[in-house]
């Protein structure tokens, strides 16, 4: 792959990226998880401007910030105590 081949893929990996974090940001204002918010706005900014180290680092804070609402769910669930 080419340098040019290989910089229309980061771009449209960018791209992609800026798709999810529009999504992250709308769901965290729709169940009210201001941080997921946050992290998606960041995410959203990073895919914008083209910074995939940027990218990198957001995504990896939408994950763990995804990750701590699983928990918190599975804890909050009639399930949980049932163990």
């Amino acid at each position: 792959m080419n340098d040019r081949t290989s910089n229309n893929a980061w771009k449209w990996s960018l791209i992609g990226l800026f798709g999810v974090a529009a999504l992250a940001l709308a769901a965290g204002g729709y169940w009210l998880y201001p941080t997921l918010s946050e992290v998606a706005k960041s995410l959203e900014l990073a895919a914008k401007a083209q910074d995939v180290g940027g990218a990198a680092a957001a995504l990896a804070g939408v994950e763990e910030v995804c990750a701590a609402i699983e928990t918190g769910w599975r804890g909050d669930t009639p399930e949980a105590g049932q163990s």
